[in-house]
């Protein structure tokens, strides 16, 4: 779900050089350095002059992120006064309040196409169960930030959950023209933290996960060659203008129903969250060994419909697999599809994937009128 889009370590000197892969170097101002953090040699960056961060300037790579993972390796040695970690402007914030509290928060709608607020998740009023929590002083620690892009944002200490809100109706918009910042404000020299960092890393949605996963599957001499016609006579419809746009309304209302399904789920809570997550791993591992229509895939299939149905209702599913339906028949995407393979003779595995899940999640059928 995740792509690593930056990494900070602080090895070599008060130099911000992202070891990602993704070239968000920082330039460093007026920050010290010391040659052992949170371990021997580990290097960290220190923030005690209020002109002190490091900048990473926009690129495409923070636009419109979606969903967001951060994790920083600081040291906060004083409170009284809010204590940025990492800020992206108009976009999310990390960062310690003057009691300690340490808050995630991001820069969006409240509901489909409000204006943008910020709103999200803090130790001090969102704690599981009420339990309000406080950084320590003047010791190490690990703080995560995760928005999954749908509806929580959760917020951890030492790996451990410390705030959460499932509430939320939007993903992490696109950063602004200031950029990132780490240890200070995005647009003036406030909220300075007071402290070290370590190490920093930020991840975004993946944007190539779900091309990723399907490619996962092992194809072989036999259905290969009829997935390849499959995509070159997609590709060639996409060439046409009219069948360009019922291709994309298609895949837009496809993603539409699946945003809504999924926030639906992390909107129940930790436990469902967790479930999901138990689901998504254990579906991946049988998609990549196979077989898919195998009697260990028709039992996920099962226990993933049950568990849809008892976390959003059956109605709601109902609902999502209705409009998709409607928009297939819009997108006439069956007259695109190549007449010279047939998937049901060339990838029968496929079909049977396909058919155990259309079972599944048929409406029920209506009760027979009793004159």
């Amino acid at each position: 779900m995740y792509q690593l889009i930056l990494h900070h370590v602080y090895r070599k000197g008060p130099y911000a050089i992202d070891i990602s892969g993704a070239q968000n170097d920082g330039l460093v101002s007026a920050a010290g350095y010391l040659d052992h953090g949170v371990s021997p040699g580990s290097g960290a960056l220190v923030f005690k002059s209020p002109y002190a961060r490091v900048r990473v300037p926009p690129r495409a790579l923070w636009q419109t992120p979606r969903a967001l993972k951060i994790e920083v390796v600081a040291r906060i040695d004083a409170l009284g006064a809010r204590r940025n970690l990492v800020e992206g402007a108009d976009s999310f914030a990390l960062f310690v309040d003057e009691k300690g509290h340490v808050w995630g928060s991001v820069n969006g709608s409240q509901y489909p196409g409000g204006p943008r607020t910020w709103q999200g998740a803090n130790s001090g009023l969102d704690g599981p169960g009420g339990v309000i929590t406080t950084v320590p002083v003047a010791k190490w620690v690990t703080l995560r930030f995760e928005h999954d892009g749908y509806a929580s944002l959760r917020v951890y200490l030492n790996n451990k959950l410390i705030a959460a809100n499932y509430g939320l109706m939007s993903g992490v918009p696109s950063v602004g023209a200031a950029g990132v910042s780490v240890g200070n404000w995005t647009i003036a020299d406030q909220y300075q933290l007071d402290g070290a960092i370590d190490e920093l890393k930020i991840w975004r949605f993946d944007p190539d996960d779900g091309l990723g996963h399907f490619l996962g599957r092992k194809f072989n001499a036999h259905n290969a060659p009829c997935w390849g016609k499959y995509f070159d006579r997609l590709a060639l419809a996409l060439q046409d203008e009219r069948a360009r746009q019922r291709v994309l309304a298609l895949m837009a209302c496809i993603a539409r129903a699946q945003r809504e399904i999924l926030r639906r789920i992390r909107a129940a809570g930790e436990a469902a969250i967790e479930e999901n997550a138990r689901l998504a791993a254990e579906y991946r591992k049988l998609w990549q060994e196979g077989p898919i229509d195998g009697p260990k895939m028709k039992l996920w299939q099962k226990d993933f419909a049950r568990f849809l149905f008892d976390t959003i209702g059956r109605a709601t599913v109902d609902a999502a697999m209705a409009e998709v339906s409607v928009c297939y028949a819009r997108s006439e995407l069956r007259t695109y599809l190549p007449q010279t393979c047939d998937l049901t003779k060339r990838d029968s595995a496929f079909v049977g994937y396909i058919t155990g899940f259309a079972a599944l999640f048929e409406p029920p059928l209506a009760p027979k009128r009793r004159d």
